[in-house]
């Protein structure tokens, strides 16, 4: 689900800021190469550890940088009109993703009945029929009779979106895969730096990252989780230490509300009911194997709630959850699946 404020942060501790589209940066006996690019509404940043004595064929993995980003953003990126989904969007009903061979676009599909299953029904890439609905509404004001039959009948069909794409046959459900094609980019990024042999990296899309093999001091990459508060500044609430993991993070991070007590809540959208529900998580952390599970148990966990969520997250093999929890008189609770605490760094 895109959230009213996706609020997702990865900081380079420690590193130099990317201040254009390619540069190198001397750091001990090895190099950093990095790469800054535009996507899919935000940016992506490379980081690769290079050995400063070798030339570097910058050229091969630019390409092969752009040629997935093409391949995903010309199917799924909903910010592009043009895309695949986009036109399938707007109930062109000469597509069909399966008779077409759209494999980007299939894999998502076929990804999400996956995250559907395991978070519950709290991830549905056909929710945004129930955000267009919220969004030209007062969200505090109880649902009319007519409102509230709208949003049951909107629910009654996205609910079914599993078992409507089962056949592949021609159906038509509006979906929208941002709250995990910035991860499938990421993941389909690192397959081609790995097929370039290709084994001490950093990718970041609009905050969700893998982290492969170890930094140019040759110790794990660290990032940060940012705290939730209505400041512009960046406060890190937590530091993360990865290799050979992902790491993704959802939330409202300066978009709640305060009551009396000082506590901060949050409206969310579940798509099992159509509820448009105060939540009191104010972010999820998943780390993960893979980005784009990182990134779709990340936004579901702000469905589910926490115990729902660490339900979830004991289900899935590698797999760990950090949630900040708002407490009275503007403090954090936190609370973390039992081996979350291994990735911390202190």
């Amino acid at each position: 689900m895109n959230l009213s404020r996706l609020a997702k942060i990865i900081c380079f501790l420690g590193a130099t800021l990317l201040t254009q589209c390619t540069t190198h940066v001397e750091e001990n006996t090895s190099a950093i190469w990095t790469y800054t690019f535009p996507t899919m509404g935000t940016m992506g940043h490379i980081s690769i550890v290079v050995d400063s004595n070798i030339d570097v064929d910058t050229v091969a993995i630019i390409d092969a940088i752009q040629a997935e980003l093409q391949a995903v953003n010309q199917s799924v990126n909903t910010w592009d009109p043009n895309s695949y989904l986009s036109r399938y969007n707007t109930g062109d009903t000469s597509l069909n993703p399966f008779k077409d061979k759209e494999y980007v676009l299939i894999d998502n599909i076929l990804a999400s009945k996956r995250f559907h299953k395991l978070s519950f029904g709290a991830f549905n890439p056909a929710v945004m029929a129930l955000v267009s609905f919220y969004e030209e509404r007062d969200v505090h004001k109880l649902l009319s009779k007519e409102e509230q039959f709208i949003v049951d009948s909107i629910v009654q069909v996205i609910a079914n979106f599993p078992s409507i794409f089962e056949n592949q046959g021609d159906v038509f459900l509006p979906l929208d895969f941002s709250a995990i094609a910035k991860g499938y980019g990421v993941d389909a990024i690192a397959k081609a730096l790995n097929n370039l042999g290709i084994e001490n990296y950093l990718i970041e899309i609009g905050g969700e990252v893998v982290a492969k093999g170890y930094n140019a001091r040759n110790t794990q990459w660290v990032l940060g989780v940012e705290t939730p508060n209505t400041s512009l500044a960046t406060d890190i609430y937590a530091k993360v230490s990865l290799s050979n993991f992902a790491m993704a993070t959802s939330g409202n991070y300066h978009n709640y509300r305060e009551g009396d007590d000082g506590s901060k809540w949050v409206h969310i959208i579940d798509p099992r009911d159509g509820k448009n529900k105060q939540t009191d998580i104010l972010s999820a952390t998943i780390v993960a194997k893979d980005c784009m599970s990182a990134d779709a148990m990340a936004t579901a966990s702000m469905v589910l709630g926490k115990q729902q969520s660490l339900e979830m997250v004991e289900q899935i093999p590698n797999t760990e959850i950090l949630l900040i929890i708002s407490a009275p008189n503007g403090q954090y609770q936190t609370v973390m699946s039992s081996g979350f605490n291994a990735f911390l760094a202190y």
